[in-house]
């Protein structure tokens, strides 16, 4: 079975995602303001706030992961392939990483032309044989399209309520990979160092006490004093 965890952890840079994360709530939270200071109704004020949360979103993509030292664009040709995407991603390390957004807390990211296209010609390589993964092998440096996942939620003070690491299989019908990023995050911890237990030192049995006559008198070494 494929580890996707240690394949995305290995590939992702715990900085870019900490990045991506203060930019996605800084989003949420200027999305909220700024569409409470237009003059829109409760119908128009929901999608005026979703579409200023998502352009922040895309930018804040391309930021984060140019930030952390990796190539990112707001729309491009995916180098190495004929893919045109149509929405900002990053290339870090082995990962294509593009946004999505969940409008609930279960479910799949609604389907687009970039995502569909992104996962038929990427993830196909991880979904060879769908009953029998165990014989499904990764190589170490294929590519891999991986969406950050946002789910709003209006009650939040950032206006986010969670940001998802996730893998969908190339039919885009299942989550071949769906983490919380908080949880994701832990795979970040390094080991603890195991602490050596202190080797306890043999004590030798003391002999028996030998007063210092006693030792004079029965030595070898002493030699009588000769009388002239």
């Amino acid at each position: 079975m494929l580890d996707f965890g240690k394949m995305l952890s290995d590939a992702l840079p715990q900085q870019f995602l900490l990045e991506f994360e203060e930019r996605v709530r800084a989003a949420g939270r200027l999305a909220k303001d700024v569409t409470g200071t237009l003059a829109v109704g409760k119908r128009s004020g929901p999608r005026v706030r979703g579409q200023i949360r998502t352009a922040l979103i895309e930018q804040g993509i391309v930021d984060a992961s140019r930030a952390s030292g990796f190539p990112a664009e707001e729309a491009g040709a995916l180098e190495g392939s004929e893919l045109y995407l149509y929405q900002a991603f990053a290339r870090i390390n082995r990962a294509v990483v593009v946004r999505a957004t969940l409008a609930s807390s279960s479910g799949l990211p609604a389907q687009n032309k970039t995502r569909k296209r992104l996962v038929e010609q990427i993830n196909g390589a991880f979904c060879r044989d769908f009953f029998r993964p165990e014989l499904v092998i990764d190589d170490g440096v294929a590519p891999i399209a991986v969406f950050l996942v946002v789910t709003p939620n209006a009650a939040a003070v950032d206006g986010i309520g969670s940001i998802n690491v996730a893998v969908v299989d190339d039919r885009y019908d299942r989550y071949l990979f769906d983490e919380p990023l908080e949880t994701f995050m832990s795979r970040y911890v390094p080991a603890p160092t195991p602490v050596e237990e202190p080797q306890l030192l043999s004590k030798k049995r003391a002999g028996r006490y030998v007063p210092p006559e006693e030792s004079a008198e029965g030595s070898s070494d002493v030699k009588p004093v000769s009388k002239k």
